[in-house]
C-alpha cells in the first residue's frame, strides 16, 4: 500500500488549497487573524478528488472546526514530538468534517491550519510523511507561527499585512518556495535599494529541499546529552544521576523516498520520543540497537529524544562539599572536584561551580585558597563563583578550594523557594560543557545509512557529541539535604510527561 501511495504522489503535485492563522489566547476568545485560498489549486482538487472533494468552509466555520479538534485531540507541537510513550509518531494531520488532509500546528497563543492537496484521497496519516507537501507545510506553519509571535505586541491588522506580504512572495500560487520571513525582508530591501533581489550569505535557502538539492549528499549528526545529578557524599544517601539526550540530524540529500539508519547505545534508553518524520522504528539484536526509517525534513531536526536512568553511570564531575559555621557571621568551606578519567582536560570546554548562601545576608569578604582556577563574588553578593575551565592539569585531575566567607547579616538574605535550604543545608552547583564525550555512547552508525533509491555518489557524514550539565548539585556533607533533593527521578519523569 505504501508503494502504491508513493507512486500516486509522483502523479499529483502537492500544494496548498487554503491557509488560516488563528489567535487563541487563554484569556480571550479565539479569532481569525488571516485566511487565504488558492483558487487554481482548488480547481485541481476538484479534478483529482472527484466525489471526495469538499468545499472550503468560511473562516468562522473553520475556526470552530479547528477549536473542536484541538479540544479533542492531543496535537503534535512544533518541536515535532508526541508523548514519549507513543508507539508511533505521525505528522499533525487531521480530518475535519469532510476536509482532508488538514495540517494543524499550535504554539503559544497562535495556531496555523493548512488544507493540502496531496495524492492521498482518504485519511491515511501513517503514509502522509511520504508527501513532500506535508514537510513543506510543517516548515511553513512554523515560519508563520514565528512571525506571529514576533509581532504579538502589534495589532491583528499589522500581522495580517505582514502575512499577506510574506505569502505573496513565498507562496503566490499554493507552492511554498522555502524562503523564511527574514529572507523575504532581505529581498524586498534589496529590491527597494535597486541592488537586485539577491540573498546575502547570511540568508540562504535551506541546503536540503525535496528534489532541489544540487550539492553532494551529506548527513550531519549531533548527539547532545544533559546530566542531572544529586551528589550527597554519604553511603546513607546514594547519589542520583539521570541523563536526557537528543539526536540532531541534518540530511542534505535529494530525490529519496526514505532514509534508513541504526542507532546503538551501551545502556538501555527510555522515554524515547521520535520525530514525526520517522515512519518505522524497531529494536534489533543485540539490545540497545534501534533501526529507523524516515523521510528527513528540511534543514536540521531533532530525530529523537531519550533518557537514561542508570546508577552505574560514572559521573563526569565528582565533588565533595563541606561547609561549617566559623562564628555568627562567617563560614569556612572546602570544595573538592575530580574530573572523570574518561574525560581529558582538553575536552572540558567550560566549567564553573557556583556556591549560593541562604539566610546569611550578603557576602562582605571572601579569602579563597584555590588549587586551580579563579574565585570571585557574584554580582548579587550572595554566592561564590569558582571558574575552573581547563584547570584539571594534574595527573589525578583533581582540584580543591578552601574559603573563609564573612557576611553582612544586616542585609537582605537569599531565600531558597525550591528546596527550602537554610544555613548549612546548602549545596554547590556545577556547570560544564564537554566536547566529543557522552555517558551513553549513543551513536548513529553512519555506515548503516541507506537511501531509497540508492545514491549514485558517496554519502558524506559527520558526527559531533556534546555533554552538558543539567541540574548538577553537590550537597553539603555537614548539612542535611532537604527531601526534595532526593526526588530527581520523580521530577524528571514528571517533566517528560
Amino acid at each position: 500500500l505504501q508503494a502504491v501511495y508513493h507512486e500516486m504522489n509522483k502523479q499529483v503535485t502537492p500544494a496548498i488549497r487554503a491557509l488560516w492563522c488563528f489567535s487563541m489566547p487563554s484569556s480571550a476568545p479565539a479569532s481569525v487573524v488571516y485566511d487565504k485560498q488558492y483558487s487554481t489549486v482548488n480547481k485541481r482538487a476538484k479534478t483529482h478528488l472527484q466525489d471526495d472533494y469538499a468545499a472550503i468552509p468560511s473562516s468562522t466555520d473553520m475556526l470552530q472546526l479547528v477549536t473542536e479538534e484541538l479540544s479533542s485531540t492531543a496535537l503534535l507541537r512544533t518541536n515535532g514530538f508526541e508523548g514519549p510513550a507513543a508507539a508511533c509518531v505521525h505528522p499533525p494531520v487531521h480530518a475535519l468534517d469532510k476536509l482532508w488532509p488538514v495540517l494543524i500546528v499550535q504554539k503559544n497563543d497562535w495556531c496555523v491550519a493548512i488544507l493540502l492537496l496531496t495524492a492521498y484521497t482518504r485519511p491515511e496519516p501513517q503514509w502522509m510523511v511520504n508527501s513532500p507537501g506535508v514537510g513543506d507545510a510543517i516548515e511553513l506553519s512554523q515560519t508563520i507561527l514565528g512571525l506571529a509571535w514576533s509581532l504579538r505586541k502589534q495589532t491583528h491588522a499589522v500581522i495580517r499585512s505582514e502575512l499577506h506580504t510574506y505569502l505573496a512572495v513565498t507562496c503566490p500560487y499554493g507552492t511554498w518556495s522555502g524562503l523564511g520571513y527574514a529572507q523575504v525582508g532581505v529581498m524586498l530591501s534589496a529590491s527597494k535599494s535597486g541592488t537586485g533581489a539577491q540573498l546575502t550569505s547570511q540568508a540562504q535557502l535551506p541546503s536540503w529541499r525535496f528534489n532541489t538539492h544540487k550539492g553532494k549528499p551529506q548527513v550531519d549528526v549531533i548527539v547532545r546529552e544533559s546530566v542531572h545529578a544529586m551528589q550527597f557524599g554519604s553511603p546513607d544517601n546514594p547519589d542520583v544521576i539521570q541523563v536526557s539526550g537528543v539526536v540532531v540530524v541534518k540530511a542534505a540529500i535529494a530525490d529519496i523516498s526514505s532514509l534508513t539508519c541504526q542507532l546503538s547505545s551501551i545502556v538501555p534508553l527510555s522515554h524515547i520520543a521520535y520525530h514525526h518524520s520517522v515512519r518505522e522504528h524497531k529494536c534489533l539484536e543485540p539490545e540497545q540497537r534501534y533501526q529507523l526509517t524516515l523521510l528527513p525534513p528540511d534543514d536540521r531536526f531533532e530525530l529523537l529524544h531519550y533518557t537514561i536512568r542508570n546508577t552505574g553511570l560514572q559521573l563526569p564531575l565528582r565533588g565533595i562539599f563541606q561547609m561549617a559555621d566559623k562564628d555568627e557571621d562567617s563560614v569556612t568551606l572546602l570544595m573538592q572536584l575530580k574530573l572523570s578519567p574518561s574525560i581529558p582536560n582538553a575536552a572540558l570546554e567550560y566549567c564553573e561551580v557556583r556556591i549560593p548562601f541562604f539566610e546569611r545576608g550578603i557576602i562582605k569578604s571572601a579569602k579563597p585558597q584555590a588549587q586551580g582556577g579563579s574565585v570571585s563574588i557574584a554580582d548579587s553578593k550572595q554566592e561564590l563563583v569558582w571558574q575552573v575551565s581547563k584547570a584539571f592539569t594534574s595527573k589525578d585531575q583533581e582540584l580543591s578550594l578552601e574559603v573563609t566567607v564573612v557576611f553582612d547579616t544586616e542585609k537582605p538574605s537569599r531565600v531558597d523557594s525550591e528546596y527550602g535550604c537554610t544555613k548549612l543545608n546548602s549545596y554547590a552547583e556545577a556547570f560544564f560543557i564537554v566536547q566529543q564525550r557522552l555517558l551513553s555512547d549513543v551513536c548513529l552508525e553512519t555506515a548503516s545509512l541507506k537511501t531509497d533509491p540508492p545514491l549514485k555518489s558517496k554519502l558524506k557524514t559527520s558526527t559531533n557529541n556534546e555533554l552538558v550539565n543539567g541540574k548538577y548539585m553537590i550537597w553539603n556533607l555537614l548539612g542535611t539535604a532537604p527531601r526534595a533533593a532526593h526526588n530527581l527521578h520523580e521530577l524528571m519523569d514528571e517533566a517528560l510527561g
